[in-house]
């Protein structure tokens, strides 16, 4: 009688619990869902994934933010390369984060990087050639300095043909050098040649009219 009992209870058991199966581990796992983000959040990730890389984040480290923060590579290379055409039609490029971009560029995480590496090096090139056009402005001015200074002191001293060849070497730098025309003029008319001394004197009140 016991034995009988005992079969009929291991039946209902296994009727009640043998076709449960546990179910497979995918379907335990949740799976979150990529983020479309707004242009803001694109940025404030984007530069602090630059900040991280600049202060040594590895390529497997890039890849782990990007995971984390469940972006979408496709979204961010497309929202990248607006960001970088904005910066670069600034009037005054980053060269910080120009080389920030190229440090990304050089993990070779995706074409993520690629992308910020063409920019980064896009802008890198603007300010060069920023900084060359300033300190060529800046050459040409301080070269017309250098001659109409030296042209003062030689018309000082009496040496009016001397002054007038320093002016005219300070012209050359900078054509619209009102001073060095006035000055030109003055040395001009202690030499008697009045009618380019008014020449000069003509071309000073052109340029500074008042």
């Amino acid at each position: 009688m016991l034995k009988g009992l005992w079969r009929w209870l291991k039946r209902y058991f296994q009727r009640l619990f043998g076709n449960k199966q546990t179910p497979p581990l995918e379907k335990l796992r949740k799976v979150e869902p990529t983020k479309q983000l707004t242009d803001a959040e694109y940025e404030s990730l984007f530069l602090k994934l630059l900040a991280e890389v600049n202060d040594g984040l590895s390529i497997g480290g890039a890849k782990s933010f990007l995971a984390a923060n469940r972006i979408n590579e496709a979204h961010l290379v497309e929202w990248l390369r607006g960001f970088g055409e904005r910066l670069l039609a600034l009037p005054t490029p980053n060269d910080e984060l120009a080389t920030r971009m190229v440090r990304l560029g050089e993990l070779s995480i995706g074409e993520v990087s690629v992308v910020a590496y063409d920019f980064g090096k896009r802008l890198e090139g603007e300010e060069t050639k920023r900084r060359v056009a300033e300190n060529a402005e800046g050459g040409e001015e301080k070269e017309a300095e250098i001659w109409f200074n030296q042209g003062v002191e030689q018309h000082e001293v009496g040496d009016f043909a001397g002054a007038i060849a320093s002016y005219d070497s300070a012209l050359k730098f900078k054509p619209d050098y009102h001073q060095a025309w006035n000055n030109r003029g003055n040395t001009l008319d202690k030499l008697g040649r009045f009618e380019e001394a008014i020449a000069s004197y003509d071309r000073a009140i052109e340029i500074k009219p008042d």
